[in-house]
């Protein structure tokens, strides 16, 4: 414990001392002020490993070292927006130590997954650094309903499934039979009404404040950890 806690005190500095802890800081003052809903619980999904693990890799600490940054990027926005409020976190990759460490140092609710995503209505800021496509894909529906500030490129979540297709066809082009062709249609299809939608959204947001599209002011200390997430307003 007393490791993690020395990490994640290095952690804090690292991002105050980062350029890109300034702008952020600014655009969600900036949200703040400028939205009069009432935001009463702050919720954090996907961050990943915080402690160390016995069989941790270069890779493996690597990923842990984003994961810490990451935590302190979300308690400073907390901070900012939910000042007092609930803190949820959720990853099924928690081990115990990680859970007793935010639970008990940070002061949040730790919750198993999915339980955090009952949480989420438009009151909710959600912190959701890197969460996979498939996930997103599957909540929309709940992420697309509140205030989502902070999450990887969700336009690119949806085109990615063609890409990949593309890709498992060229690589399989000798036996890319028709069961593989409406298999890989159907995924398509999925992929395309959420991107649909979340265009819908998306359009209405960039009319409103184009300005914070994206918040990446070009990142020297932790590109890993924060590059090219964006601040979005639904």
């Amino acid at each position: 414990m007393e490791q993690l806690r020395i990490d994640y005190k290095n952690a804090e500095r690292e991002w105050d001392a980062s350029n890109f802890a300034k702008p952020f800081r600014s655009a969600l003052k900036d949200f703040k002020d400028q939205n009069q809903h009432r935001r009463h619980i702050a919720i954090c999904l996907a961050l990943g490993r915080l402690s160390h693990s016995p069989s941790e890799t270069r890779e493996s600490e690597e990923e842990r070292n984003r994961s810490l940054l990451q935590l302190a990027a979300f308690d400073d926005a907390a901070s900012i927006l939910v000042p007092g409020k609930r803190r949820i976190v959720q990853d099924p990759d928690f081990p115990d130590l990680d859970k007793t460490f935010l639970n008990e140092d940070m002061g949040y609710e730790v919750v198993e997954d999915p339980s955090a995503f009952g949480e989420i209505a438009e009151e909710a800021f959600v912190f959701m650094p890197f969460m996979p496509r498939d996930v997103i894909s599957a909540s929309q529906k709940k992420l697309f309903s509140c205030w989502v500030p902070v999450a990887n490129d969700l336009k690119e979540v949806y085109e990615s499934p063609k890409k990949d297709v593309k890709n498992l066809k060229e690589r399989y082009g000798a036996v890319w039979d028709e069961g593989l062709k409406k298999n890989a249609e159907l995924v398509i299809e999925e992929y395309q009404k959420g991107y649909d939608a979340f265009l819908k959204k998306w359009e209405n947001w960039r009319t409103s404040i184009p300005e914070h599209e994206l918040i990446y002011p070009g990142l020297h200390i932790l590109p890993s950890a924060m590059e090219g997430l964006m601040i979005y307003q639904f």
